[in-house]
């Protein structure tokens, strides 16, 4: 692999055990942890560690190491907010000129969430479900949509590794699922109130997660 590779693959490493609950609140996170751990050579771990404070991620504490950024309750239900109002801005754009490519894409990945139903990992099922919503946001053809969607996702579901830890993930899948299917059904009747009604719903019903504390 090459930096920009070995860069990638830590940062992925890493996120992959914030959400999986590999390291908590409590945890220090050190470059030589990391070196060991991941067997990559200093640089991407700097890298990869870069790439998740500036995403607010992570926090660097002098002398000591890295640790993960505390999210607040409020802090998800803003960052929610704002996924709501991009994800039915994006559906504006993208309901008008659907097509039967955009469909199928779409019914792969419903397809992928069937076959990993039963498996017991945060990231997965995160992963799968970004990639549903980033794939809906993306057919609008405004990047910026995406790009925004995308950091907000990693930022709801880091409050959700915070706060439920590990009892969250596959009630949460199971509703993901639910939603998903009747939203795709709904864009293949070309029902845009249904649609984008499912699309609320489906945010929603994430939002209210939080509200017991």
């Amino acid at each position: 692999m090459d930096i920009s590779d070995k860069t990638e693959f830590t940062y992925t490493a890493i996120l992959k055990d914030i959400i999986r609950n590999v390291y908590n609140q409590s945890s220090i996170i050190t470059e030589k942890s990391l070196l060991n751990k991941y067997q990559v050579s200093r640089s991407p771990v700097r890298e990869a560690l870069l790439m998740l404070c500036n995403e607010e991620i992570l926090q660097s504490v002098p002398r000591v190491g890295y640790r993960i950024k505390p999210i607040s309750i409020k802090g998800i239900k803003d960052a929610i907010a704002l996924r709501l109002i991009i994800e039915q801005a994006a559906m504006e754009i993208y309901f008008p000129k659907l097509t039967d490519k955009n469909i199928d894409k779409l019914e792969e990945l419903y397809k992928k969430g069937e076959e990993i139903e039963k498996e017991q990992d945060a990231f997965i099922h995160w992963n799968l479900n970004k990639e549903f919503h980033l794939t809906l946001t993306a057919m609008s053809g405004n990047s910026y949509y995406t790009k925004t969607l995308e950091k907000i996702m990693k930022q709801c579901f880091r409050g959700a590794s915070q706060y439920y830890g590990e009892s969250w993930e596959n009630n949460l899948h199971r509703e993901d699922m639910r939603w998903h299917r009747k939203l795709i059904d709904a864009l293949k009747n070309k029902d845009s109130v249904e649609a984008n009604k499912i699309l609320c719903n489906d945010i929603n019903d994430y939002l209210c997660s939080f509200n017991t504390f």
